[in-house]
């Protein structure tokens, strides 16, 4: 019975915390990793186009420490290097996820900026993320708002 109590005590000191690492204001460096799952390519000549989901795992931490893991899931679509998409970023052990829409330009200089989302994330805003992404990984930093 105390093993019970004890797993239990340390899931929602767990929650309390996380809770308390994504609200406010804060600067953060992040880093994830996945690959692209789904695809489909076309190429003709000097012109490539490919289509995807790219799948993976974000850490993100702010300046005070606080962590954030997120799964996400995103769409997405390069022509000749560059890059467009948008991923569901949800928090993991949790239904709560925010949104970001990001571009890559053909040298991997990739920027976003955080939509919106749900639950904890609701109203999240931030629109300075920059990263470069490296075959499936990336590390960066920017601004992450929430309510």
């Amino acid at each position: 019975m105390n093993k019970l109590f004890t797993i239990i005590l340390i899931f929602f000191t767990s929650m309390i915390i996380s809770n308390a690492a994504i609200s406010g204001h804060h600067k953060v460096t992040f880093q994830y990793g996945g690959e692209w799952v789904d695809t489909t390519i076309v190429a003709n000549g000097d012109f490539f186009s490919m289509v995807g989901v790219f799948v993976g795992t974000n850490e993100m931490v702010d300046e005070a420490g606080g962590v954030i893991i997120t799964n996400f899931t995103c769409p997405g679509i390069f022509i000749n290097g560059a890059g467009h998409g948008v991923c569901k970023m949800k928090l993991a052990g949790s239904e709560d996820f925010y949104i970001l829409d990001w571009s890559c330009d053909a040298d991997s200089t990739c920027k976003g900026k955080v939509v919106n989302g749900t639950g904890r994330f609701e109203g999240a805003t931030g629109d300075d993320w920059v990263w470069v992404h490296n075959g499936g990984f990336g590390k960066g930093a920017g601004t992450f708002f929430t309510k």
